[in-house]
């Protein structure tokens, strides 16, 4: 739109500078012949004489001249006038072309734009592209390493399976043969547990047996299957972990009777003595529970039968608390009874 104006302009400036000074020509003779005109008529005016005619014919010569001269300015002030018609009309002409030309010009813009615009999303796609195929390249390559790598690896792993199966071949007689001996070798081990057993319970009812001559006549005492139930009352105060004097001799005894058997019994038998701690449902004083005060007692008494020189391997100490009653815990002698500690001959 700026070069349009730009010649619009221009050919309007050539135009009008040319009609301007052939008007300021005419205007000029038009001037001077009028100043002719006054004079000749003042000298015509004015009494004549020879000097003063010869002027006028002068003059009207030089008007005649000038008025020539200004029909011919005429003439090519006309010619001129149709000049800018035609010059009007062209620009004209000219200006709605320009037009139509700036429109297809603007229009072949944008095409060009939204094609740059399209070429370069084509570029960047082609360079996405480039990267996708490059990044596919190496997976591709990766995967033919990898490939190689695990078709030696198959090779290698079929080799071991050849081997071991050579081994399992060469093994699997010697394997029935190891089931055959496992057999007999379960049998064997089953009549010597069966054996042990027997002994363990020949040796637990012997123990039991010095046990109740040691224990023989006290109240607190009794025997319970295949344990030694005595009440707390023999080691320990209401509440209290710590053994008493008569409880310490009583557990003196124990401990050589547990002594002795150690020596009695076959060292391939693997027994323990457990040492179990209950209470009653009475709540105790202070922050320890009662499951608290049964283990203490349980380890109190484990603590001093190794102080005794008992092998620490054949003792253990549990709590239970006040959770296996023996007897009803809402009476006064069936709390009694539930406190208790109790002596167990078993394997580990």
């Amino acid at each position: 739109m700026r070069n349009k104006l730009s010649f619009y302009n221009n050919n309007s400036e050539n135009v009008w500078s040319g009609f301007v000074d052939v008007l300021t020509n005419i205007l000029i003779v038009f001037v001077f012949l009028l100043l002719i005109f006054m004079l000749s008529h003042f000298f015509l005016l004015t009494p004549s004489n020879k000097n003063n005619s010869e002027a006028v014919i002068k003059l009207n010569d030089q008007v005649n001249k000038l008025s020539k001269i200004l029909i011919s300015k005429s003439e090519e002030l006309n010619k001129i006038q149709l000049e800018i018609d035609n010059k009007s009309n062209q620009i004209e002409l000219l200006d709605k072309n320009l037009d139509v030309a700036l429109k297809k010009a603007e229009i072949e813009t944008n095409k060009q734009i939204e094609l740059k615009n399209q070429i370069n999303n084509l570029n960047n796609m082609i360079y996405q592209m480039e990267g996708e195929i490059i990044s596919k390249e190496n997976q591709i390559k990766e995967r033919k390493i990898n490939e190689k790598n695990l078709k030696k690896s198959i090779n290698d792993l079929n080799r071991e399976l050849q081997k071991l199966n050579d081994v399992f071949e060469a093994t699997d007689k010697y394997i029935k043969w190891q089931n055959v001996q496992i057999v007999e070798l379960g049998k064997k081990l089953n009549r010597s547990l069966a054996n042990k057993a027997a002994e363990l319970y020949k040796v637990r009812s012997k123990f039991f047996e010095k046990i109740s001559v040691v224990l023989k006549d006290d109240k607190n005492f009794k025997l319970e299957g295949d344990r030694i139930v005595i009440q707390s009352e023999l080691f320990f105060k209401s509440g209290s972990y710590e053994i008493e004097k008569e409880g310490k001799t009583k557990l003196n005894e124990v401990a050589e009777l547990i002594k002795n058997l150690e020596k009695t019994i076959d060292p391939e038998v693997d027994w323990i003595v457990r040492i179990d701690g209950h209470t009653d449902n009475v709540p105790t004083i202070g922050d320890t529970s009662n499951w608290e005060l049964s283990l203490k007692r349980a380890l109190a008494v484990l603590q001093y039968l190794q102080s005794r020189n008992v092998d620490s391997k054949r003792l253990a100490a549990t709590g239970f608390g006040e959770h296996q009653p023996i007897a009803d815990n809402s009476t006064a002698e069936g709390r009694k009874q539930n406190r208790r500690i109790e002596f167990k001959l078993t394997e580990k």
